[in-house]
């Protein structure tokens, strides 16, 4: 039997969830550069430029043979391209015209549509545990919303929709793993499909970015995708759970980036709401392995 060495052991011990922490800071970095190109450019202009960014990266890696991007599973891919593209336009939407830690944290609800997902149209068994986690989780997204109905913000709704869409892209994800599909390939079609749905909505109120805007936006699509990248890679070292779980931190980076960075205020409301969201997708993460 082949001995594991000690520097193998430590790899898996520590070298998946260190890369999955500073995939999670790379992504709140994301956030944060994103909140600044849409200054003046909308959500969905933004959304293009990142997403374009992918495109071309993994274009580039299939044109010089470092990847292969072929697929029989074009179906599947297609779901994941629709649903996950279009979650991650109405994100960006989102944290252009709201708070950029409320569209974060409602985005990472995630995991809870994945669960839904999974037990109305997958046939997957509901636990108590997992019925509690969905029901707390919902208790949070009412108090973030606010009890005042008239203070609902647009900004806020997408930001639950692209969570919806993204459970969607999740269980479309589970299943193209289990076919062994190629996470570059996965990554491509989340692009393309969500670059063209980008592109459709930043039609109509298109403006050309100034350098500094350009700046901002290369630094979101390479933040985005080292941070694509850097996940990836934390989940050959670490279980799903609990890669899961660290992945849910992006949104504590987000809300300090955002409070310290940009003044944005966090209310009381918002504050328990997040941490019941939060809490409850970690939950839910531990409790569903697969």
């Amino acid at each position: 039997m082949k001995k594991i060495s000690f520097v193998e052991k430590e790899k898996k011990i520590i070298l998946g969830p260190l890369q999955m922490l500073v995939s999670s800071i790379l992504f709140a970095v994301m956030n944060y550069t994103a909140k600044l190109a849409s200054e003046d450019i909308s959500g969905s202009e933004v959304a293009f430029f990142r997403l374009l960014f992918g495109v071309v990266i993994v274009l580039i890696l299939s044109f010089t043979g470092v990847i292969n991007i072929s697929s029989k599973n074009k179906g599947l891919l297609v779901a994941r391209g629709v649903f996950g593209g279009t979650a991650v336009l109405l994100l960006f939407i989102g944290i252009a015209s709201g708070s950029m830690t409320n569209s974060v944290v409602l985005n990472n609800t995630h995991p809870i549509f994945a669960a839904i997902v999974a037990i109305v149209i997958l046939k997957e068994k509901i636990t108590f545990k997992m019925a509690a986690s969905i029901l707390i989780s919902w208790v949070g997204i009412i108090i973030l919303f606010y009890p005042d109905m008239d203070t609902l913000q647009l900004a806020d709704m997408l930001s639950l929709a692209s969570g919806i869409l993204g459970g969607f892209a999740i269980a479309s994800v589970r299943q193209l793993r289990k076919l062994n599909e190629s996470a570059w390939t996965i990554f491509f079609y989340f692009c393309i499909f969500g670059l063209v749905a980008s592109f459709i909505f930043c039609i109509p109120t298109w403006k050309w970015p100034n350098l500094k805007q350009y700046i901002l936006l290369l630094l979101t699509g390479f933040f985005g995708m080292l941070a694509q990248v850097m996940m990836t890679s934390a989940y050959k070292y670490c279980k799903a759970a609990i890669g899961g779980v660290l992945s849910m931190s992006t949104c504590v980076f987000t809300a300090f980036l955002g409070i310290l960075l940009i003044n944005e205020p966090l209310t009381v409301y918002e504050l328990i709401g997040a941490v019941l969201i939060v809490s409850s997708s970690v939950f839910v993460v531990v409790i569903d392995k697969g």
